[in-house]
């Protein structure tokens, strides 16, 4: 009896020494589970009130030895940092002066001082009012002519757009290599060509045809791979890539370029040469342009090549021909009789439905792809009633207007048809033409005008703009083609020391 009540009295005592073990301090791991039963916590956990609590929960104290809950700071949530109570500063906010009883005191969202994060300050370079600080984000009032260009500096208008060529005008419009001029870029020379004369721009390369004759290549930033020669040739008679040798390859002139083919007419062959622009063996479309002073022209767009058959001696009975990217090539549009009133240097463009020539004597004319073939002054379709009765070969097309060049001027009208009106006049025979940034390019190809041997331009959509009041974008001592492309204008000195110039978009 007396074992008995040992080992009871011994069982009560040890009971009792573990329900006094049992409370909101941790003892050897051993606690309350989540789930309410027995089990031992985490070395990542303590034991508040009978249950697990992480450690990294500011709600439990974090990793003090009580569970008190951490407090609040100011524009702050609790946190948990190396074990301790911290906190994490609201969005807009930060703790700029380290002192945890007054938490996040700055409104970094708003405060110059503190724009973004601690001690990033908005300065005031070129400004004409307090710098402000709105999102995180200084914003400066900037004195005329300078931005705030360079977001990684926050000193104020720190560029001048009147000469940073990265940003000339205004932010991020780059002059791709010129110069930045009061505001504007200049144009420069990309390559140095002899006697260049026709010019193709695809996204990659510059293509230029020459007397020599030969097709030149160059990257637009004026560089080749491999680095020399620069240009090199990317076509001509003696490469010897089954191209049939000088007779096959003379006059190159107006090349095209879609990334992939290379187009251009030979024009004292009476052909179209074509190479991809891998490289490869040449070949030759059927129907090309009559050999003639008066050289066709090509344009590409929706897949399919257009070209123009200039007059030559003995009247062609086609004016406008395309092919298909299989070199398949049909007829478009052809002269109607008397010859001396219907033949011309043939301009051409296109847009995604429609091609656009121009006939010297007759007029402006365009076709849909893939029509019935039509009769210059007949069946051909013409978006001009009145007016532009001498273009003189160049032409354009926008979204809405087609343009072109007259013996003196410069003249448009609604592609859906309509009156012709002038945009520029007093020019000294201009022959290319270009659309680009909503302004008409053209090159004034005479050589005695207030106006002779230039690149002009206007806005289409203002008034009519007259002789050297059209702005001047260069003087060039023989200016030859003119091409926009996505990044700038292109166009040719033709001058033995001429070559390749560019105009950043």
């Amino acid at each position: 009896m007396k074992v008995a009540r040992a080992l009871f009295v011994s069982g009560f005592l040890l009971a009792a020494m573990i329900v006094a073990c049992v409370g909101d301090e941790p003892v050897d791991n051993v606690s309350t589970s989540p789930e309410g039963g027995s089990g031992a916590c985490t070395d990542a956990q303590k034991s508040c009130s009978g249950t697990c609590a992480s450690k990294d929960d500011p709600n439990a104290g974090c990793a003090s030895p009580d569970c008190t809950p951490c407090a609040a700071a100011t524009n702050a949530a609790p946190a948990c940092a190396a074990g301790a109570c911290s906190f994490t500063c609201n969005a807009g906010f930060s703790d700029c002066d380290g002192n945890p009883a007054n938490g996040c005191e700055a409104r970094s969202s708003s405060d110059p001082a503190n724009c973004g994060e601690c001690g990033k300050a908005c300065g005031s370079a070129n400004t004409s009012a307090a710098s402000k600080c709105e999102a995180g984000s200084c914003v400066f009032t900037c004195n005329t002519g300078f931005a705030h260009c360079v977001t990684s500096t926050d000193t104020g208008c720190e560029t001048d757009l009147s000469k940073t060529s990265e940003h000339c005008g205004a932010c991020g419009h780059s002059c791709l290599g010129g110069k930045c001029t009061d505001g504007k870029c200049e144009p420069f020379q990309v390559a140095s060509v002899t006697s260049p004369r026709g010019l193709a721009v695809d996204a990659k390369s510059i293509y230029v045809t020459t007397f020599a004759p030969s097709i030149l290549r160059v990257q637009h930033d004026g560089k080749c791979t491999p680095a020399s020669p620069c240009p090199f040739e990317f076509a001509g008679a003696t490469l010897g890539d089954g191209m049939g040798g000088t007779a096959a390859f003379r006059g190159p002139v107006a090349p095209v370029s879609d990334g992939t083919t290379v187009w251009w007419i030979n024009q004292a062959g009476s052909s179209i040469g074509r190479r991809a622009v891998a490289g490869g063996t040449m070949t030759f479309l059927s129907g090309g342009p009559a050999g003639s002073g008066q050289n066709g022209h090509l344009t590409h767009a929706g897949g399919k090549l257009f070209w123009t058959n200039a007059f030559a001696t003995t009247q062609p009975t086609t004016h406008v021909y395309m092919a298909d990217a299989d070199g398949t090539t049909s007829a478009i549009a052809t002269y109607a009789a008397p010859a001396t009133t219907f033949y011309g240097k043939g301009g051409i463009a296109a847009d995604a439905t429609h091609v656009y020539w121009a006939s010297e004597k007759s007029g402006i004319f365009k076709a849909a792809f893939n029509a019935p073939v039509c009769v210059e002054g007949s069946t051909c379709t013409t978006p001009v009633t009145s007016g532009g009765a001498s273009p003189s070969g160049g032409i354009a097309v926008d979204a809405d207007f087609v343009y072109w060049t007259e013996s003196t001027g410069i003249r448009k009208a609604p592609k859906t048809g309509g009156a012709s009106t002038n945009i520029a006049i007093d020019q000294d025979a201009p022959t290319g033409i270009a659309v680009m940034n909503g302004l008409v390019y053209w090159s004034n190809t005479g050589t005695t005008g207030a106006t002779k041997t230039s690149i002009r331009r206007v806005d289409p959509s203002k008034a009519l703009c007259e002789g050297t009041a059209c702005e001047l974008v260069a003087d060039v001592a023989q200016p030859e083609a003119l091409v926009a492309a996505a990044d700038g204008m292109y166009w040719l000195d033709g001058a033995t020391s001429g070559g390749v110039y560019r105009l950043a978009k």
